[in-house]
């Protein structure tokens, strides 16, 4: 899609959102936002969107060991990333602390 559009059914809905909280109050719009973020949950990032997400080059993704990368998976020619990046830093962070105990 062009920016364009994005940005016009962007305000919309922002528009929207606004009317609705003035007219419904706030508890409507929390909900609004909370399954506009249920529908955004990513299944798959590719390797270079996932790299960007965690400050990683590509280069440091690849020379990561077995057990550091994250999980992917091949789809035709594609590899895709389906460990999310928060998951990653968490699981990364857990590692380390039972390293350190």
């Amino acid at each position: 899609m062009p920016l364009s559009v994005i940005s016009a059914r962007s305000a919309v809905y922002f528009i929207v959102c606004m009317w609705r909280t003035a007219r419904y109050g706030m508890r409507h719009l929390e909900a609004t936002m909370t399954e506009k973020k249920i529908q955004l949950a990513r299944a798959a990032w590719s390797i270079d969107e996932w790299c960007s997400a965690v400050a990683f080059s590509k280069a440091k993704f690849y020379n990561l060991a077995s057990h550091q990368r994250p999980a992917t998976v091949k789809i035709g020619a594609q590899q895709r990333v389906i460990e999310s990046p928060e998951a990653y830093l968490a699981r990364l962070a857990e590692a380390q602390t039972e390293v350190a105990a």
